[in-house]
């Protein structure tokens, strides 16, 4: 079964997806340094699952990924240093 995810690349379009500012944004637990790509979805990923594969290539990559549950939806943002 396949999750259906939104991508987002820069902040404006963090912010249009979330309806929070910049300051919001922190305050909320989104980590804005040094982010390379980010996805939302509407409930986690499964590391038991074939959504494994994907949470394996975000940990690896440079410093990983983190996970903000945010109004029931979930963001992972994926790190380059």
């Amino acid at each position: 079964m396949s999750i259906p995810c939104t991508i987002f690349t820069t902040e404006k379009e963090l912010s249009a997806i979330t309806g929070l500012n910049h300051e919001q944004l922190w305050e909320n637990g989104f980590n804005l340094d040094d982010w390379d790509i980010g996805f939302c979805c509407q409930r986690p990923l499964n590391p038991k699952t074939k959504e494994k594969w994907l949470i394996m290539q975000m940990e690896n990559y440079c410093v990983g990924y983190e996970m903000v549950k945010f109004k029931n939806l979930y963001f992972y943002m994926v790190y380059h240093s």
